[in-house]
């Protein structure tokens, strides 16, 4: 019964090592608008009226944040104005990019499933009857590990989403929230760069 309790606690600290990291997606864009909306509300009461920043950001993430935002005040009471509202909401998103910080590209949990593997080929080489097959169990652990997370590398990208409440010149709440995201999502955080200005050239008669 030890021995299947130690293996169960191995396999429950590699899937915790795994999640460690901080992921946002599309699913969860509307978990974040609640919290902060519900900070704005527990800030403005229940008579203040909102507006939005003219320059929010115009980007999938930006338009879909907006309509969550404003769809949790004005379910709590909340008057949501074009303009000219007692209070003014900003957000802000700004994405990080770092050099590769994981050159190994080990998946998250690595460690814990190598430190835990050897404590359990450890104690089953003095209190089982067949040891090799202690060797299998971190293994397999990991190997499952890699299956469910395989984005399990520490990622470069990183998105930094702030959201800020106005009263006049005062910034009177202010929150910033840090999660990585997969990197074929940047595009939804980010506006595309501008094209480039057309070039002119000077044409000379060559006759």
């Amino acid at each position: 019964m030890n021995t299947a309790r130690s293996i169960l606690a191995l396999l429950f600290s590699i899937a915790l090592a795994g999640c460690a990291l901080l992921r946002i997606d599309a699913s969860q864009w509307d978990i974040l608008a609640s919290i902060e909306a519900a900070k704005v509300i527990e800030i403005v009461g229940g008579e203040a009226s909102i507006s939005f920043s003219a320059d929010s950001p115009d980007t999938d993430f930006g338009k879909a944040y907006k309509k969550m935002l404003t769809g949790h005040l004005l379910d709590n009471g909340i008057k949501v104005l074009g303009s000219a509202g007692d209070y003014l909401l900003n957000y802000q998103v700004q994405v990080v990019i770092h050099k590769d910080r994981d050159p190994l590209n080990w998946p998250a949990g690595s460690v814990t499933a190598a430190t835990g593997g050897a404590l359990l080929i450890a104690h089953a080489s003095t209190n089982w009857s067949k040891p090799g097959l202690a060797a299998l169990l971190p293994a397999v652990a990991a190997d499952k590990l890699l299956e469910i997370s395989k984005e399990g590398i520490t990622p470069n990208i990183e998105v930094l989403i702030t959201t800020e409440l106005h009263k006049l010149e005062e910034i009177v709440q202010s929150s910033t929230r840090t999660y990585y995201f997969n990197p074929g999502d940047k595009a939804l955080y980010e506006s595309p760069e501008p094209p480039n200005p057309s070039r002119s050239f000077q044409v000379t008669d060559q006759s």
